[in-house]
C-alpha cells in the first residue's frame, strides 16, 4: 500500500499540475471582461487571430526593437476604433464592448496583419 502511494502520488500531483497549468484552446473565446495579451515580435503579431468574448481587454506589447502601431482597420481604410503608436517596450490596452470582426494592422510595417473575433 505505501508503495502504490509513493509511486501514484507523484503521478496524481502531476496531473493534477498539468491541467491547472493548460492553455484555453486556441478556438475558445476567453471569458468575459478576461484579459488578453499579444505580443509584437519579429514585425509580426503574436497570436494574430484571437478570439474573445464581449468585454474582454487585448492589451498589445512591443517586444520588438522597432517602433509599431496597433491600428484598427485595413492599410489604406483604418476604422477609427484605435490607432496607437508603440515604442519598443510599451504596451497598449484595448477593450472590446461590440461582437463582431475587427481587424488590425500596422500602419509603419503593413504587412503585420491580425483579426480579433468578439463573441
Amino acid at each position: 500500500m505505501r508503495r502504490a502511494i509513493r509511486v501514484l502520488g507523484p503521478a496524481l500531483l502531476l496531473s493534477v499540475l498539468a491541467v491547472g497549468c493548460a492553455s484555453q484552446s486556441a478556438g475558445s473565446p476567453s471569458p468575459a471582461g478576461a484579459a488578453i495579451q499579444i505580443s509584437i515580435k519579429g514585425f509580426a503579431f503574436n497570436p494574430n487571430q484571437p478570439s474573445i468574448t464581449k468585454g474582454a481587454t487585448i492589451t498589445w506589447t512591443n517586444d520588438d526593437g522597432a517602433p509599431h502601431t496597433v491600428t484598427s482597420g485595413v492599410p489604406g481604410t483604418p476604422s477609427g476604433k484605435f490607432n496607437q503608436s508603440l515604442d519598443a517596450g510599451k504596451s497598449f490596452s484595448f477593450t472590446f464592448t461590440e461582437t463582431g470582426t475587427y481587424e488590425f494592422f500596422c500602419n509603419i510595417h503593413q504587412s503585420m496583419r491580425g483579426t480579433v473575433t468578439v463573441k
